[in-house]
């Protein structure tokens, strides 16, 4: 379903990542379903991405990031340049390749850091280690790139992922949202999971205004 908020270029590019890449890499569809819609009704424009894999959620949001203005820009952050490269590459053959920038760095990396508070984001997504403890340190090193109106997503938030993601059943994503709010009663979350939703589930997490 998420391919219907989607230009043909962005299809066609998706479909040929699909017959190239390992099928457990990157967003469910139904996830991405979840993803793209809150994409295209926020009218985010500045995306942040962390945890690139091959870039099928960088081609998903860069393209609805196009479709929602002049200012579109997506940067995504990924560790491994071989997944950096992978996205740029799909991201192309959707033409979206001019306003995506790649980082070969962690999500927590200082200089980083430092040069992505230069930008207003209007929607940052988190989907890397799927830990507590990295997820809380990342939640507290992005926490102030975000403003009232900023979308902080993240995936494998719901109570399923939980279990076979987290090591040592420490209770990945969704703990580390939880502590944070618990810390932090200025932000809100909501989780997006079964059955309503896909199983792995999408967290937003927001400024309270």
């Amino acid at each position: 379903m998420y391919k219907s908020f989607l230009r043909p270029p962005a299809v066609a590019a998706i479909e040929q990542l699909e017959r190239e890449v390992p099928q457990n890499w990157g967003t469910p569809a139904d996830d991405l379903t979840g993803l793209a819609l809150l994409a295209r009704w926020s009218g985010a424009q500045r995306i942040l991405q962390l945890g690139t894999a091959y870039g099928l959620s960088a081609v998903v949001l860069a393209d609805i990031a196009a479709q929602n203005g002049s200012d579109a820009q997506l940067v995504t952050v990924d560790p491994m340049p071989s997944m950096n490269e992978a996205a740029l590459k799909y991201c192309q053959l959707a033409g979206v390749g001019g306003i995506v920038k790649v980082a070969n760095t962690t999500s927590t990396d200082a200089g980083l850091l430092k040069d992505l508070r230069k930008t207003d984001w209007d929607l940052i997504y988190l989907d890397t280690t799927h830990q507590y403890r990295e997820t809380l340190t990342e939640i507290q090193a992005l926490a102030p790139l975000c403003k009232p109106r900023t979308l902080f997503l993240f995936h494998d938030a719901s109570k399923h992922a939980a279990d076979p993601l987290a090591q040592n059943k420490q209770g990945g994503v969704r703990r580390a949202i939880h502590e944070f709010m618990w810390l932090n009663p200025d932000w809100q979350a909501f989780i997006f999971e079964q059955p309503s939703f896909g199983q792995f589930g999408l967290a937003l997490l927001q400024r309270k205004a």
